[in-house]
């Protein structure tokens, strides 16, 4: 997506504001509109009596990648007229203006929910809908400086609308003026939120190509930012560093006021709607991280609900570079909707797996198959997951156990090879961002594969054994001695298929663990040339730990599962071996420990694997490892 104008200079609220002004396609398109009006209407004081519309020197963005023919027509425009002052009789007293208490936001929030869905407020949410990057550029007095010139319920009425027109358009958004102290500060954090979002978090949930992409994209919803700085902050300084709280705050009241849901449901600017969507996505990844049960629960309702009503689904081929952001974020909810119903056992269920759907992975407009075959991969790893626990519902079949492993072993090479070259290109000197995003992604669909692979032979054999590593369903006593082929649970005398599938899940725990211990080494060097290479001390923070989406600390826990399971088949004779599952999973906890820095959630995998590590070490002979 072409960047027309300084966007860092538009959201840091330096630069000029835009025009209000638009081509005749852009106007009624209701789109923004980057081109210069034609010098014969700008010079001449006489434009209105121009007959013909006048075309522009040089076509605006969107006419040019649309082959439009870019026109202006001809207008007088007096501005808004000024409001003439209530006269007030001599004998009524006047209000101080001195003594006037101003409507704190706490107050304009009441009033929305108040009047939110009465008939006039709708009808003025549909006139801020239509008209918002009409009205946008036009300057507007403060409520608290005019309210003493209003006394009716209509002319007070018509101030809050008013109100609220401001506070939902973009230029008041992101440029109030004056500047006070707080107000800078913020859009600091903010710039430097969204900076650190594109060089950590960012990578592993692609929805936005560049920071430059996603300020453009920020003028239809400022959610969008605060999102974004939110998961940018929590890497580098944790959830509970100020900067990353106070854009926490800022993204959940806005994501969560009313204006935002009517722009997400009610939009008629479907690109708009989008936007909203994808700032919402990101939200879902926040509450998740958090541990935040009913606000997941809540946002993940919305986002689904707003996708079907946009039929995101259904685009198909058509307008390829104008759906390129729809596309992203529908397989992203796609994404979503697989893997939090694997997260959350089941409480947040599947609603997209019997959608049927034809539209291209994104990277399609400007046919990068390297992009494409990335999602893919991303898309095809987590529906493999999500399917997992539903393969064996109705009757347990060994072909299709086998056939299901096949399957998934193929996508693992898949990845490997992809990941394999990725590496490749980098220790050549490839620094580029989009190399960057590659590794990263596959990184973690190789950790989900890998996790799907123990989960889909142990709810074949071992179905009756959870992740609850604090009960006591691994010790040795409360599993079938399986190295001695005794009857598997489903009471098929089979010690070698039981073997085989122990073998799978200790060869992906195994693979597992090797890819933290690899990610964990290329962390450390990473983190110690940097601090080499400064020459004084500044106060640029490095990450806390290495970029990677919320549900990667999952499948660490997952990992502890296939050593649980190959001590219990072993016996008390494979010691050594017992004492190595005790050492990988107390790295585990520590890398574990580190995430929960940043993902709360990660503190009760952390938690799981403590109490399995206790257990462990109580029927170990020695007390050295516990």
């Amino acid at each position: 997506m072409t960047t027309t104008y300084k966007s860092t200079e538009y959201i840091s609220r330096y630069g000029l504001p835009r025009s209000s002004l638009a081509c005749l396609a852009c106007r009624n398109a209701k789109s923004k509109c980057d081109g210069l009006i034609p010098s014969v209407i700008a010079t001449r004081p006489d434009t209105a009596n121009l007959s013909e519309d006048v075309r522009a020197e040089v076509n605006c963005s969107r006419c040019a990648r649309l082959h439009l023919e870019c026109k202006w027509r001809p207008c007088q425009r007096n501005g808004r007229p000024v409001k003439k002052r209530k006269l007030i009789p001599e004998n009524q007293p006047q209000r101080s203006s001195d003594n006037e208490t101003e409507i704190n936001s706490s107050q304009d929030d009441a009033m929305l929910d108040s009047i939110l869905f009465s008939d006039d407020s709708m009808r003025m949410i549909s006139n801020l809908l239509d008209n918002e990057f009409i009205l946008h550029d036009q300057d507007t007095l403060p409520l608290s400086t005019e309210s003493h010139q209003t006394h009716s319920p209509a002319e007070q009425m018509a101030e809050i609308q008013k109100r609220i027109l401001d506070a939902s358009s973009p230029a008041k958004q992101y440029h109030p003026m004056p500047l006070s102290p707080s107000t800078v500060s913020t859009n600091d954090a903010l710039h430097q939120g969204i900076s650190r979002f594109f060089s950590g978090v960012g990578l592993a949930l692609p929805l936005f190509d560049s920071k430059e992409e996603l300020l453009e994209e920020a003028e239809y919803c400022d959610a969008l930012l605060y999102t974004a700085a939110t998961l940018g902050h929590a890497l580098y300084e944790g959830h509970e560093g100020l900067s990353c709280t106070k854009m926490r705050k800022e993204a959940t009241q806005k994501i969560d006021a009313s204006i935002f849901l009517e722009c997400l449901m009610f939009s008629p600017d479907r690109h708009r709607g989008i936007v909203h969507l994808s700032a919402l996505t990101l939200m879902i990844y926040i509450a998740y991280a958090m541990n935040d049960t009913s606000g997941l629960q809540k946002y993940v309702e919305q986002a689904r609900t707003a996708a079907l009503t946009l039929n995101l689904y259904s685009l198909g081929n058509q307008n390829m570079e104008n759906t390129e952001l729809a596309r992203k974020v529908w397989w992203e909810l796609y994404v979503i909707d697989c893997i939090m119903d694997v997260m959350t056992n089941g409480n947040i269920k599947r609603q997209f797996d019997g959608i049927r759907t034809t539209i291209p992975f994104p990277g399609a407009a400007k046919n990068d198959k390297e992009i494409q075959s990335v999602w893919d991969l991303r898309v095809r790893s987590v529906s493999l997951l999500a399917g997992t626990f539903t393969m064996f519902a109705r009757s347990k079949d060994e072909e299709r156990l086998w056939t299901a492993d096949k399957i998934q072993a193929n996508i693992i090479a898949e990845a490997q090879g992809m990941l394999l070259s990725a590496m490749q290109a980098r220790m050549a000197g490839d620094t580029d961002c989009k190399l960057n995003r590659k590794l990263t992604i596959l990184f973690d669909c190789l950790m989900m594969l890998y996790a799907g692979r123990v989960h889909l032979h142990r709810l074949f054999w071992f179905e009756d054994l959870n992740l609850s590593f604090a009960s006591c369903s691994f010790q040795r006593e409360k599993i079938n001695d399986l190295s001695q082929n005794t009857p598997a649970p489903l009471g098929i005398a089979n010690g070698s298929l039981i073997a085989s599938s122990v073998e799978k899940i200790v060869q992906s725990s195994d693979s597992i663990l090797h890819l933290m211990q690899m990610d964990t080494d290329a962390f450390f060097k990473y983190n110690l040339a940097q601090m080499q290479s400064r020459s004084n001390l500044t106060n640029d923070l490095l990450p806390i730990t290495s970029s990677h989406w919320p549900p990667i600390g999952c499948c660490q826990m997952v990992a502890s599962f296939g050593l649980a399971v190959h001590m219990a088949s072993k016996g008390a004779e494979d010691e050594l071996r017992a004492q190595q599952s005790v050492s990988s999973i107390g790295m585990a906890e520590a890398s574990l420990g580190i995430l929960t820095k940043v993902w709360p959630i990660a503190g009760y995998y952390r938690q799981e694997l403590h109490q399995f590590r206790l257990l462990i070490s109580q029927t170990l002979s020695t007390n050295e490892l516990s």
